[in-house]
């Protein structure tokens, strides 16, 4: 599931740059960078919102950070249910 939501992310990260330089989407252009525009300000508000989560990556907290402001809850999630997991333990 998660992989998806990452999945479809990407397309729109590519979708939205592809925009920019490929004249058979400049009917999409304005909708598609705004949805990234969109996406990426949701994203960064998590971080500020969901730092707990961020900081429970097993990596470098920037590479966590970075990964948030691609996927979002898609990072986060999986992060929050093992924590969860482990503090039942």
């Amino acid at each position: 599931m998660y992989f998806i939501v990452k999945l479809i992310c990407i397309c729109l990260y590519l979708a939205a740059a592809g925009s920019l330089v490929l004249p058979f989407l400049q009917g999409l252009t304005l909708t598609l960078q705004g949805l990234t525009v969109l996406f990426f300000c949701v994203h960064l508000l998590e971080i500020v919102f969901f730092m707990r989560y961020v900081r429970l990556y097993r990596g470098r907290l920037a590479v966590s950070i970075f990964l948030t402001l691609l996927f979002g809850v898609a990072h986060l999630k999986p992060l929050a249910d093992a924590n969860k997991l482990n503090s039942i333990r």
